[in-house]
């Protein structure tokens, strides 16, 4: 074989291998980004699921955030005035019932 046919021969070994080299570099980078994109969705998730937790914590324990009436007698009667709405319905009343020392009137 001559020079020339040699020279040839090793530019297409050369070429090949950039080819082969970049083929592998662009997977790996795209594999790269695959991998960060499901990390950050991961970190979302586990956020969504402490802040979720966080509610049912708060859930199960109504009474860090209510406060008894400050009158001594509740008028739930319809209609409500509206300072009492929240009083008078749901786990806020079941709350003042069995911790406040109030009336309650329906």
């Amino acid at each position: 074989m001559n020079k020339r046919g040699g020279l040839i021969i090793s530019a297409a070994i050369i070429i090949i291998a950039l080819i082969i080299g970049f083929s592998f570099g662009l997977s790996f980078g795209s594999d790269k980004e695959k991998i960060e994109e499901l990390e950050l969705d991961l970190q979302q998730k586990d956020a969504r699921i402490s802040t979720l937790e966080n509610q049912i914590v708060d859930l199960q324990n109504p009474s860090e955030e209510f406060t008894c009436p400050e009158q001594e007698i509740l008028d739930c009667m319809p209609p409500i005035a509206i300072e009492n709405q929240n009083y008078c319905s749901g786990q806020y009343l079941i709350w003042i019932s069995e911790n406040c020392d109030i009336a309650i009137v329906f």
